[in-house]
């Protein structure tokens, strides 16, 4: 037996001995430790990222349907104006020509009279550059540059460029570069070189050089700096993120609000330009009138009731299903206004379109229903149903008030007037 075997040692380099003749003996042992810590804060930084990306996700779908609802809400107001704008102009025209057709009999061959009633068609004629009704006509006409209602219909397009909506859009747009949502994108993914997530990634990764983890691995660190370090880091980059996100709600707030009062001054101002003109074209018209020929004609007045945009924005839910429509729900004249075809095929009616009648035919089962637009007068099998207010088309959409759902497919409708909603259950 040699003599080194035979040596006293003493405790302490027993110990060390043995500790060297293990790891000798079983390699793999540290190293299972090291995996499993090496894992750990792996995990830990896995959790993190998937947490952050699940809220990421969640930001973008929410602002992106706040966004939505705001457009929606403002595009239909500017189709609900430009309609009755549009109605109104064809009243107002049509009442004044068929005055001028009546005074042409009463003016006879008078060469002064028929001098004043040629000033007066000229005045009523909206087609007459410069005429009273030709003002009031180019400052509803949404095509007309400049005009009252033009600048509206801009600043609620997405599509034009400084509007309130295109900022909007692109705000809530993560592929807008210097977006809001772009920021928040870049900084919640790992792959995004300098962002926090792509710090957090390297630092818990273990083939990253001058990472910690790496450092670890690599022995220059030990579990216990390893780990202190990493907690820090991680509770840093997580407190990092957590701002990040605070920061982006903030601003896509702010930027909502900004929008929705940029919108509803320019609706609110295009709106009192539009009725001033209006106003002043009626009254010049009824006075020239009276002066030249006596009299007033009675004229119905122009009422333009357009609510609240943050709250404009009327949802339908069917079965419990919350429905999206292409032409969404308006409110006309204080009624509720729905897409007739949309809804009444989700509830399994078929539904034809007459074109030459401008009528429109649903049938569902042993039920057939006809209406047709601009009347107020409806069939169901043959009897009449009386509508609270005429089928109108909006956007080439027949719109149809919500308790004509009821009475036609016999479905429960109730209206909640806190939310804007319309609720629709099918009766079994």
């Amino acid at each position: 037996m040699r003599n080194w075997l035979k040596k006293k040692t003493s405790p302490g380099k027993a110990m060390a001995a043995a500790v060297l003749l293990l790891s000798v003996l079983s390699p793999t042992a540290a190293l299972a430790a090291d995996s499993a810590f090496i894992q750990e804060i792996g995990d830990r930084y896995a959790q993190l990222e998937l947490k952050e990306r699940q809220r990421y996700e969640e930001t973008l779908a929410q602002s992106t349907r706040d966004y939505e609802t705001l457009r929606d809400a403002a595009a239909a107001q500017q189709k609900l104006l430009e309609q009755l704008l549009a109605d109104d102009l064809s009243y107002l025209t049509g009442l004044f020509q068929a005055d001028v057709k009546q005074l042409e009999t009463q003016v006879g061959s008078d060469y002064a009279s028929k001098n004043k009633l040629q000033e007066y068609r000229r005045q009523a004629d909206p087609s007459y550059s410069t005429g009273l009704m030709w003002a009031y006509k180019t400052a509803s006409d949404k095509s007309y540059s400049t005009s009252a209602h033009w600048s509206f219909a801009k600043q609620i397009d997405p599509a034009y460029s400084t509007s309130a909506m295109w900022t909007y859009k692109n705000e809530v747009n993560p592929s807008y570069s210097t977006s809001t949502m772009w920021h928040y994108k870049n900084t919640v993914n790992p792959s995004y070189s300098t962002s926090t997530m792509w710090k957090l990634r390297n630092e818990a990764n273990p083939a990253y050089s001058t990472g910690t983890m790496w450092s670890y691995k690599q022995g220059n660190l030990s579990r216990t700096e390893a780990a202190r370090r990493m907690d820090t880091i991680l509770t840093d980059g997580q407190a990092s993120l957590q701002k990040t996100y605070d920061e982006t709600v903030k601003k896509l707030t702010d930027v909502r609000k900004d929008t929705l009062a940029r919108v509803t001054e320019t609706r609110d101002k295009a709106v009192a330009t539009i009725l001033e003109r209006r106003a002043k074209a009626v009254e010049g018209l009824q006075e020239k009138r009276e002066r030249d020929f006596g009299g007033r004609l009675t004229i119905r007045p122009l009422q333009v009731e357009l609510g609240p945009l943050d709250r404009y924005g009327i949802e339908v839910i069917i079965d419990g299903e919350r429905q999206s429509f292409e032409q969404p729900p308006v409110k006309i004249e204080g009624n509720t206004m729905v897409p007739m075809r949309a809804i009444f095929e989700r509830l399994g009616a078929e539904v034809k379109w007459n074109n030459e009648e401008r009528s429109v035919t649903a049938v569902k089962g042993g039920t057939a229903i006809y209406l047709a637009i601009d009347s107020r007068n409806a069939t169901v099998n043959g009897k009449p149903v009386e509508l609270v207010i005429a089928a109108q088309l909006v956007d080439s959409n027949t719109m149809v008030p919500i308790r004509f759902v009821s009475e036609a497919l016999e479905a429960k409708v109730d209206w909640i007037d806190a939310t804007q909603t319309v609720v629709i259950t099918t009766k079994p």
